[in-house]
């Protein structure tokens, strides 16, 4: 079962309680009968005997191939109505017998689909009906279209129960897609955030080892960033983390990965590019950075530069992206500490 499916395991769960009880329940009817406590007919003691067998069996399956939980369900279903039926033609005129089709159509509607809901009320009606008109089954009119009516309301209200049920579990699925997509996605500067990072540069690599492809990996880091923050405040700051990721958004493709792994800090991982092509990228983003100029009021402007570490590597001969981090975070402090405002690309040699 998909563990995203709140449903699925819900209705895996309710499906056991409900096998054991009905276990219990047909258990306790032959006990009844074999003490001789209910009237003894041979027929229908071997028929709830091989019912609470059949239940186990299926409570068993249930237990070991959760997987097959919508075929398990059917199956008990369907055998389960049968039985009833059979059981109803057994003793003739038992009134509250049929009763049991009610309860089995409200629960096939909470833990099945509702087409095969249906389908379990509309073959309990149809068997109903049906050995009424063979006179297998005598009671009144009166006690016969209450039956019938009994069937229609279940039948409603379940399928009312089943649409409400469909109807949460959406809701918890998109709150939960949502509550999965804030944890990835810095508040701030609404790009992914380290976990983020992490999480999909492993794919990416992974891709890329398949098909062959070779990667490469920047940190950027704001120059004096802290100065900016002591000078203006936080809130200035934070307008120009904005102004500058916007402006590397501007540069990347939508398929590059960029995210924000820490205060000024940032990291992209792109997929199949070539040495020549990743100057140029770089080039391009360096040339926008330097052009940035971010109003902080009406009279001032803040002017920007940043430093960059790059990292080239085959993901077939280093597939470890916290190694790759590291190789580009030492071009970056290679860049740092030799002036600032440039790319400083990693080499063993560095």
């Amino acid at each position: 079962m998909n563990e995203k499916n709140y449903l699925d395991n819900f209705k895996y769960s309710v499906t056991k309680i409900s096998l054991l009880l009905a276990i219990i329940i047909s258990f306790s009817f032959l006990l009844l009968r074999i003490i001789n406590f209910m009237p003894e007919i041979l027929i229908a003691t071997i028929n709830t005997s091989v019912l609470t067998f059949f239940l186990l069996s299926m409570y068993i399956c249930l237990i070991k191939c959760k997987e097959k939980l919508y075929a398990i369900q059917l199956i008990t279903y369907v055998i389960l109505v049968t039985f009833i039926i059979i059981q109803t033609t057994i003793e003739k005129s038992n009134i509250f017998l049929p009763i049991w089709l009610n309860f089995t159509i409200m629960t096939a509607f909470i833990v099945t689909d509702k087409k095969t809901a249906l389908l379990i009320s509309s073959y309990s009606l149809l068997g109903i009906v049906f050995i009424k008109l063979q006179n297998y089954y005598l009671i009144n009119e009166y006690s016969f279209v209450t039956l019938i009516m009994s069937i229609f309301a279940f039948t409603i209200l379940g399928l009312l129960v089943a649409i409400q049920l469909e109807k949460y579990n959406n809701k918890v699925i998109e709150q939960s897609k949502k509550l999965e997509e804030l944890a990835l996605i810095d508040e701030l500067t609404q790009i992914f955030n380290r976990r983020a990072f992490y999480k999909i540069s492993r794919k990416i690599i992974s891709h890329a080892k398949r098909e062959n492809k070779q990667i490469a990996i920047i940190m950027f880091d704001l120059d004096h960033f802290k100065r900016v923050n002591d000078t203006y405040g936080h809130k200035v700051g934070d307008i120009v983390l904005k102004h500058f990721v916007d402006t590397i958004k501007s540069c990347i493709r939508d398929n590059d990965l960029f995210a924000r792994i820490g205060g000024e800090e940032f990291a992209m991982l792109i997929y199949d590019i070539t040495k020549n092509d990743l100057d140029k990228l770089i080039a391009k983003i360096l040339q926008e950075i330097r052009a940035l100029n971010i109003k902080i009021d009406k009279k001032r402007e803040i002017k920007i530069t940043a430093s960059l570490g790059a990292y080239i590597f085959d993901p077939n001969k280093d597939d470890d992206i916290q190694h790759a981090l590291i190789y580009a975070d030492k071009a970056l402090y290679k860049a740092k500490h030799s002036g600032r405002n440039k790319v400083e690309y990693y080499s063993s040699n560095s």
